[in-house]
């Protein structure tokens, strides 16, 4: 928390952290229309309305297949990120990269850090993720659900930066933040979680 702390702290100027123009200037350079559309498609979800109907369709389906706290914990955690993240971002009040330095598919309004995206999908996929290790044993199928997990939330960020919405140390700052709003929303529900791992031995898959 206290390196958080410090690294907002920082970010409070307005110019790009060291290495942040130069990650943006080669991933762009990376550009081609195929990956323009796929990158735009990938930060499609984290906009609104997007983001709220994917969290409510999630938390509705855990719920209608038994894992209620796993579908509290979404919601309390999204909730939670979108309260947090615009109380950072005012805090902070770091420009956005601007079309001079970097090339700005979309003029996003706000502030720039951390990354709003970033950290929406760092707390929904980890807490997603949390769900398949908790309830699936082992297995082929769970390691190939994690991996899957684990890529789209890395896209996510490479995503923000490569459309020019973001610097890298927003993105990260993003990462980070989520990360930390996660292991607290799970922490303080760990009664609830541990009544249910009692009440509920069997896992939802067998390893095969």
């Amino acid at each position: 928390m206290v390196g958080l702390a410090l690294n907002a702290y920082l970010a409070k100027g307005a110019d790009p952290f060291p290495g942040d123009l130069r990650a943006s200037l080669w991933l762009q350079s990376w550009g081609s229309s195929w990956l323009d559309n796929v990158m735009i498609a990938i930060s499609a979800s984290g906009f609104r309305p997007q983001a709220q109907l994917l969290t409510a369709l999630t938390s509705a389906v855990l719920y209608v297949r038994g894992y209620r706290i796993e579908s509290g914990l979404l919601l309390a955690g999204m909730l939670a990120s979108s309260l947090g993240v615009t109380v950072i971002k005012h805090l902070v009040s770091r420009p956005r990269p601007t079309n001079d330095l970097v090339q700005v598919f979309r003029e996003p309004g706000g502030y720039s850090f951390p990354s709003g995206h970033v950290m929406y999908a760092t707390v929904f996929l980890a807490i997603l993720a949390f769900t398949v290790t908790r309830r699936m044993r082992p297995s082929l199928v769970r390691g190939m659900i994690l991996a899957i997990l684990a890529i789209a939330l890395a896209a996510v960020g490479a995503s923000r930066v490569y459309l020019g919405a973001h610097w890298t140390s927003d993105a990260l700052a993003g990462y980070a933040f989520g990360a930390v709003l996660v292991a607290i929303v799970i922490g303080v529900s760990r009664r609830w979680l541990d009544r249910s791992d009692a009440s509920d031995a069997t896992p939802i898959e067998s390893a095969p």
